[in-house]
């Protein structure tokens, strides 16, 4: 499926890969983070991935909805990689209940 940008407000886009949870999907939305930040692009505030998709947001007083897309489309039809030996962190996050960590749950 090929990426669907659509405007969301005055001043972020987002770009849909797809409508459902794959590694691939996320690896394509990586990937495209990657390609965006080779850009260097001022104006770029920031990248926020989601399981399927990718919101964008930008300075809108430097570039016009047309215009990013534009800047954006090119890197959309790159293709992905797959590369088995990605380097991929998983964080624990230990989780504590009860007792002298959670004496309002006794309520």
């Amino acid at each position: 499926m090929k990426p669907i940008i659509s405007p969301v407000g005055d001043c972020a886009i987002s770009i849909d890969f797809g409508q459902v949870i794959d590694p691939k999907i996320n690896r394509h939305i990586r990937q495209t983070i990657e390609r965006i930040q080779e850009l260097n692009l001022e104006g770029i505030i920031e990248l926020v991935p989601t399981y399927c998709a990718l919101l964008l947001q930008y300075d809108a007083m430097i570039y016009s909805y047309a215009e990013l897309c534009n800047i954006i489309e090119p890197t959309l039809e790159q293709t992905v990689t797959d590369n088995a030996y990605e380097l991929v962190t998983v964080v624990e996050i230990p989780t504590v209940y009860g007792g002298e960590f959670g004496p309002d749950l006794g309520l």
